[in-house]
């Protein structure tokens, strides 16, 4: 089974994809979790799935895990463009 997670307008949420998450930040998706998936019980999403974004505060980087069926954190997170690993922060 394949596992795919869409944005409120629709598109496919994909690896490094580069948003406006609801806290405000611009955010890259680093990690997609997969429902079942060992990297989803370590974040805490294990029936659901979901991302591990990182943020970007003030030039530092910043986590939030958005479990798949979090219908208001989703609604409040926008696409912004498709991204690569580049757009992620380094790691401190």
């Amino acid at each position: 089974m394949t596992f795919v997670l869409r944005y409120t307008t629709g598109e496919d949420v994909q690896l490094y994809d580069v948003i406006k998450t609801g806290n405000g930040n611009i955010g890259v998706i680093e990690k997609l979790l997969a429902p079942g998936s060992i990297d989803a019980e370590a974040f805490f999403v294990f029936d659901a799935g979901g991302v591990l974004i990182q943020e970007n505060w003030d030039g530092k980087p910043g986590y939030l895990v958005m479990e798949a069926d979090d219908i208001p954190e989703w609604e409040d997170t926008s696409f912004i463009r498709r991204g690569t690993a580049r757009d992620l922060l380094p790691r401190s």
